[in-house]
């Protein structure tokens, strides 16, 4: 890594790491593709720990006020985050490829007369565009938690300590240490032991 211009040697994208991204020396991102999208304008808005890994075909869109923090020795492998507000993941945490990982969605607009309202706003200002209404709820992955591919977690989401999703799963409110989730949406199918300290 070239700290001095936040290019990734050998990188394919000929971006650069967003000035608010903050890493760990041993921290290893595959590519500034990964940050293409990133809108975040608050310093340390993205928190990479040590030896975490950011590898193929991740995108982490992270908007104006989000802050995304990944624990350390924790690996995403093509994985879609979408950071409004506040998403975090914790430490040795293993996210499969195809997992997405909001922690917010676009509010319907209420009624016609808000919907009028939306385009004669968007009709006044430069460049113009419907900014689309979001509602965040905070996400929090705890410990050794492993995602299992193409699944999808949702705003408000807590997932336990040791907890797995099984693939193509769809996650959402509280999930407790250790359970093993699966299905559509996700449901409890057993408890591991608790013996991953």
């Amino acid at each position: 890594m070239n700290d001095t211009s936040r290019h990734i040697e050998g990188d394919w994208f000929p971006g650069v790491l967003p000035d608010n991204v903050r890493f760990d020396e041993a921290a290893y991102i595959q590519s500034s593709y990964s940050f293409f999208e990133c809108a975040a304008v608050q310093p340390g808005a993205i928190d990479i720990g040590r030896a975490a890994g950011i590898y193929r075909n991740c995108v982490l869109i992270v908007g104006p006020h989000g802050r995304l923090r990944i624990g350390e020795y924790t690996s995403l492998n093509s994985t879609y985050i979408v950071c409004q507000d506040d998403i975090q993941i914790g430490a040795h945490c293993l996210i499969s490829w195809g997992v997405v990982v909001t922690d917010s969605w676009v509010s319907a607009i209420p009624d016609r007369y808000a919907w009028r309202d939306q385009l004669t706003q968007c009709a006044t200002q430069s460049p113009r565009g419907i900014l689309p209404s979001m509602t965040s709820r905070a996400v929090l992955i705890e410990d050794n938690v492993w995602i299992g591919f193409g699944s999808v977690v949702l705003p408000g989401t807590r997932l336990g300590r040791g907890a797995i999703v099984g693939c193509k799963s769809v996650v959402s409110g509280e999930i407790p240490p250790y359970a093993v989730v699966a299905g559509n949406p996700a449901r409890v199918i057993r408890y591991l032991a608790a013996d991953d300290t």
